[in-house]
């Protein structure tokens, strides 16, 4: 962690190439997972301040501008990050392993807050490690009608 640097806290955060199993591909080595951060240009030209390494989209339409963003590595190394996955009837929260973190690379995501840590590797260079996650997932249409599941008796075509 960087002495001078603190943990950026992101509320509402937009999350794009999620690799949280680890699986290679042509910008990834197996076993590295992360996923990309979207910050606003204000935050990115802050951070980019203080050493973290600011990646940029390209615009889809001409006059756009350029999408900042910062890739997080999810590493459980040293200390675990703490996930949690808001689902079903209620916002059951439920605490996701190195294990089974890998289901929010195909979840449907509505809302994540999160804590990202800063690593300095190299004077004046940052990278970040996540720190803590809250994920809700889009609920399923059907979860609360089959939360409570029926007895054989109450199956009308029995």
């Amino acid at each position: 962690m960087s002495q001078n640097v603190p943990n950026l806290v992101v509320e509402n955060a937009h999350l794009m190439f999620k690799n949280f199993s680890g699986r290679e591909d042509t910008y990834n080595a197996a076993g590295m997972r992360n996923f990309c951060l979207i910050v606003n240009q204000e935050v990115a030209d802050a951070m980019k301040a203080q050493g973290w390494n600011i990646k940029f989209l390209k615009p889809k339409e001409p006059g756009d501008l350029p999408v900042p963003y910062i890739k997080v590595n999810v590493s459980y190394k040293q200390t675990a990050p703490k996930i949690y996955l808001i689902a079903g009837p209620g916002g059951q929260k439920t605490a996701l392993t190195e294990d089974n973190v890998n289901q929010l690379d195909t979840a449907e995501l509505i809302n994540v807050d999160c804590e990202i840590s800063p690593y300095e590797w190299a004077p004046g260079k940052l990278s970040g490690y996540l720190k803590t996650m809250y994920a809700t997932i889009r609920p399923d249409p059907f979860a609360e009608k089959y939360s409570n599941p029926s007895t054989e008796g109450d199956l009308p075509w029995v």
